[in-house]
């Protein structure tokens, strides 16, 4: 359920891919934006996927974002 659940996600909304050296290579942040206004979604939620094994898992949260929908990376590369 879980998995059909998250492809559901990367489905319906835009993720956003970054790179997470500092735990190890092979691990990055998946970054998914939702809408809120209905009151389903809490904001946007981060999962860590293992390119080698295809495995993910939840991370956290960020709640409290209006419709953050469209995600995009700061020019440094620091922030979302």
């Amino acid at each position: 359920m879980k998995t059909t659940l998250f492809l559901s996600l990367i489905l319906c909304f835009p993720i956003l891919v970054e790179r997470q050296t500092a735990v190890n290579d092979t691990i990055y942040n998946l970054l998914v934006g939702t809408y809120t206004q209905s009151g389903k979604s809490d904001g946007i939620y981060v999962y860590r996927f293992n390119i080698e094994t295809g495995e993910f898992s939840y991370g956290t949260e960020a709640a409290g974002i209006k419709n953050p929908s469209y995600l995009t990376v700061s020019k440094d590369g620091k922030f979302v």
